[in-house]
């Protein structure tokens, strides 16, 4: 149910230049979306803006804003549109901790949420529209219970909405979470911990936009369900944003259509179709071979058409020609029911696996399907080696750190192409997200390693995100680390025939898509999972409003189908974890110090773990009272390491105390407040504390005239629960003072 909060003045009240007083006025709507309330606010922030609104729910809140600039359109077929999302340290309360204290560049977070928001609204944009267009989002205040990157979705689609920008939205935004219990809709950060799905659903008041979803290994029709369920959901936001727009909304603005485009492409399809289908239905040539073959053909048809239409410019002639093999795809699909490579629509391209490529790896593995190749490598560090989570994370509650991380890169060679090899751009980041993500739930959390995934791609033609998800969850195994099950990755592509009101007449689902059918396509839906269910997903729509739930259901039928056969291949290679890693596989143990030794093993200022860590390279951490753990490259290190230990508490066998023991100890040096005894010859010093010195109140050891090599008694009083440190009294050792014969019962504070 949708609830108009209030509409009219606000509380801020201003006066102008004149002194006049005049109110700000803002508008807006609750709505209530799993039992919690979102609320849409707009007209009181950022009103220069052409659509501003803050999205609320809880104390979690995010302005979007979008402003879409009339002076110049875009050369290029599509809008020139971007989408900037930064969050601020003010917004949990925190200092940034860089050393000018202020936001840096955009981090791994941020990135993949601003590729949410984008593949969200983009394709909501109208055919025709080209100007330059931002969104940003801002997250203004974030609490431990809700996370932002689901309301600067529904922020960027009510702040679209309401301004007079073209676009052809609404779409609502749903996170769901699964546990024994069913389905958890809008989900707190805690639920999310404890649950085994999250998925992110948004869709319009009719189609599905964008799917993104990580799983542990949930069952095909529960993931449907899913699905559905968020799509449900997501009417109420929908809805709830088209009121907003009743109440405030600005009409939409006129912008020029570039009918000359229109004209360019239906005769570049007229004069050029035949002769590219000839080109690209040629079963016998490889990518690279097909694109060189077309390139004479492509600058040819440029030039012809910048004669027939002179006012037109080579990015117009270009897209022209790109609207050809989207013809092409398109005619050979639906008319002659057939691929451009000659294959049926579930038959999956020839697949190889190799793993244990070079020696000093830890595991590695190099997998083939089709002409995409990806080679992994795994990388074993130690707990210190777990990458930190980044600070709006931590302050929601996520977990501190990371020990399990997956880097995906895309050099330009893999394409054929010549570009900068430089810090990996925003599609790096999220295909390597995904992957990661996918292999994420296999991965035992007891593992005593931090695992570092390395993606490179070496030949890429179609869905290397997900031959990187095959290829790294062969190269686990290969690194003998205990995975729960081999995941396999596969990508599914659509082309459709849409009706003049843009509904889905006709469609055909391709599985495993390669390059040319995933960039001229409707659809690229890439699936992850295991022999017994789902791992993750993502969802993006190309060059139409959203896919239908039954394309939806379909795909997932098809896509686990392919999971299995790809899996049959990837079990003739390695079908299990190597039970033992390769002799250079670093080597973790715990080691037991007993307590009376924990202070000849660590060293005066930590000494001995620093020393064992320069020469050897070995971390040590503590875990308990007496149990560290060790780290080491190989294991001929490990036992130099131990020898090294052993050697340093070999001499230094003491017998533990009994609490109330009176035992002789020697001094062995004066400080300000106290003196540091031996209690056996070798043993780590002990302080006596002036406080323990005697019943009267001591402010220097010299008082007693205690010298260094006086032997003094003392008792034993344990040692401390917290510290682990012995605890001695010379104070308890000594005689109670007498006061006129008789012993007292509380010592004197100071000497009479």
């Amino acid at each position: 149910m949708i609830h108009k909060l209030w509409r009219g003045s606000s509380l801020l009240r201003f006066r102008n230049a004149r002194g006049r007083l005049w109110r700000s006025s803002s508008t807006s709507i609750e709505v209530e979306v799993g039992g919690r309330n979102i609320t849409f606010t707009t007209g009181r922030l950022a009103k220069l803006a052409d659509g501003a609104v803050d999205v609320q729910i809880g104390h979690t809140s995010v302005l979007v804003t979008a402003v879409s600039s009339m002076d110049r359109m875009s050369s290029h077929d599509s809008i020139a549109l971007r989408v900037d999302y930064r969050e601020k340290a003010a917004a949990v309360g925190r200092i940034p901790g860089t050393f000018f204290r202020r936001e840096m560049r955009a981090g791994s977070r941020e990135v993949v949420t601003g590729r949410a928001i984008d593949r969200s609204v983009r394709l909501q944009f109208p055919v025709g529209y080209l100007y330059d267009t931002q969104i940003i989002g801002s997250p203004l205040s974030v609490d431990d219970v809700n996370d932002p990157d689901v309301l600067s979705i529904n922020g960027a689609s009510a702040a679209l909405t309401i301004s007079d920008i073209p676009w052809n939205g609404p779409v609502g935004a749903v996170r769901l979470a699964q546990n024994d219990s069913g389905v958890i809709i809008n989900p707190t950060n805690k639920e999310l911990l404890e649950s085994n799905l999250d998925l992110l659903v948004v869709s319009t008041s009719d189609r599905i936009v964008m799917l993104e979803a990580i799983a542990s290994e949930v069952d095909q029709e529960a993931f449907y369900e899913a699905i559905e369920l968020g799509y449900q959901e997501g009417q109420k936001i929908v809805k709830a944003i088209n009121e907003l727009r009743q109440l405030v909304g600005k009409p939409k603005r006129t912008y020029q259509v570039a009918e000359i485009k229109m004209k360019m492409q239906q005769e570049a399809i007229r004069r050029y179709s035949e002769q590219v289908l000839d080109i690209l239905t040629d079963t016998s040539k490889r990518k690279i071979e097909s694109q060189r073959s077309v390139q004479p053909l492509r600058e040819r048809a440029v030039h012809q058409l910048q004669e027939l239409f002179p006012t037109a410019t080579p990015e117009w002639a270009e897209s022209a020609f790109f609207h050809v093999t989207r013809y092409c795809l398109h005619e050979v699909v639906l008319n002659r029911k057939t691929r451009f490579d000659g294959r049926g629509f579930s038959d999956l391209r020839p697949m190889g696996c190799e793993v244990n490529l070079k020696q000093p790896l830890h595991g590695s593995c190099m997998f083939q399907r089709g002409e995409t190749q990806v080679l992994t490598t795994v990388a074993l560090g130690s707990a210190r080696s777990a990458l930190k989570t980044e600070l709006m994370e931590a302050a929601m509650g996520g977990a501190k750190e990371e020990a399990f991380i997956l880097h995906y890169e895309f050099p330009p060679f893999c394409n054929n192409t010549i570009g900068p090899v430089m810090q990996h751009n925003r599609r790096e980041i999220g295909h390597g997200n995904l992957a990661e993500r996918a292999l994420l739930h296999v991965v035992p959390d007891e593992f005593p390693f931090t695992i570092r995934l390395s993606a490179q791609v070496l030949e890429s033609n179609g869905s290397s995100s997900m031959a990187t998800v095959c290829a790294g969850s062969l190269a686990l195994m290969d690194a003998a680390v205990p995975v729960s099950n081999a995941v396999a990755g596969v990508a599914c592509g659509l082309v459709c025939k849409e009706s003049d009101n843009g509904d889905i007449e006709e469609f055909k689902l391709l599985t495993d898509i390669t390059g040319i059918e995933d960039g001229l396509g409707d659809m690229d839906f890439k699936v992850a999972g295991t022999r017994h269910g789902i791992t993750a997903c993502q969802l993006d729509i190309k060059r139409i409003k959203g896919v239908t739930l039954p394309i939806i259901k379909e795909s997932l039928i098809a896509a686990t189908a392919a999971h299995q056969e790809i899996l049959d291949v990837m079990d003739k290679t390695l079908s299990e974890p190597r039970p033992e890693g390769r002799d250079n596989r670093p080597i973790y143990e715990i080691i037991n110090i007993p307590l009376a030794k924990r202070g000849r093993f660590i060293g005066v200022g930590g000494h001995n773990l620093r020393k064992l860590h320069k020469d050897l390279g070995i971390e040590i951490d503590s875990i308990d009272e007496t149990r560290f753990s060790l780290f080491a490259r190989t294991q001929d290190v490990m036992d130099e390491a131990k020898q090294w230990i052993n050697n340093v508490l070999k001499d230094f066998d003491f017998p533990e105390l009994k609490p109330g023991v009176v035992k002789s100890v020697k001094i062995v040096e004066l400080r300000d407040y106290g003196v540091m005894v031996e209690l056996f010859p070798g043993m780590q010093p002990v302080l006596l504390h002036v406080t323990q010195m005697d019943h009267y109140r001591i402010y220097h050891p010299s008082e007693l005239g205690f010298q260094v090599g006086q032997i003094i008694d003392v008792k034993y009083m344990g040692r401390d629960p917290i510290t682990g440190k012995l605890r001695i009294s010379r104070k308890a050792a000594l005689p109670l003072p007498k006061q006129n014969g008789i012993p007292m019962t509380r010592p004197l504070s100071f000497k009479t």
